[in-house]
């Protein structure tokens, strides 16, 4: 055989064995690429209902704070029980408070409002939440109120101790002396 031709055999060969495994590999993608299957099924749900949740709270007495027989240097404690009827957390704030009557007494006597865990003595909690000195009005009650467990059946309706406690300072001025008063909080609770 011809030299020339020796010679073009290896690079014949070599060229048929890349054109092979290149031509191999294109039919793998084709077919691997082509292999895809991708399975659905569609059902429709009916009979459903949607109920949205509710959002409400009521205010019960325990003990009630008494602002008569306050004297100068003179503390009333009292208690309320928060209970939350509604699907949601509450977060509390207090929208008004006031005392009455507008004389002395009122700009006088000091009232703090303070969330705690049910059943807390209101004499021995911390206070510092909310606190109402003349007519102005500071601070922020701690929350939120916890809901109930809508999805366990017989679950305990969660509540909370609003503490309050009145002082008259014994600074208080003679308008102040021997006199009483009331006081009325309205306190909103909205989901955090």
């Amino acid at each position: 055989m011809p030299t020339h031709l020796r010679r073009a055999d290896p690079i014949r060969r070599l060229l048929r064995a890349t054109l092979a495994v290149a031509g191999g590999i294109v039919l793998a993608l084709v077919t691997v690429a082509g292999s895809y299957a991708y399975l659905s099924r569609t059902t429709a749900v009916s009979g459903g209902t949607i109920t949205a949740g509710s959002a409400g709270f009521t205010i019960s007495t325990a003990s009630a704070v008494a602002l008569t027989g306050l004297y100068p240097g003179a503390t009333a404690y009292g208690s309320y029980t928060l209970t939350n009827t509604g699907d949601v957390p509450l977060g509390l704030t207090v929208s008004s408070f006031t005392v009455t009557p507008t004389s002395g007494f009122a700009s006088a006597v000091v009232i703090d409002l303070a969330v705690h865990p049910a059943g807390t003595t209101c004499a021995t909690a911390a206070y510092g939440q909310v606190t109402r000195t003349g007519s102005a009005t500071t601070g922020t009650l701690a929350g939120p109120l916890p809901s109930r467990d809508r999805y366990t059946p017989g679950a305990a309706t969660p509540s909370r101790t609003l503490c309050v406690r009145a002082t008259l300072p014994a600074d208080a001025p003679d308008g102040a002396k021997a006199t009483s008063g009331s006081f009325a909080v309205v306190i909103r609770g909205v989901q955090p």
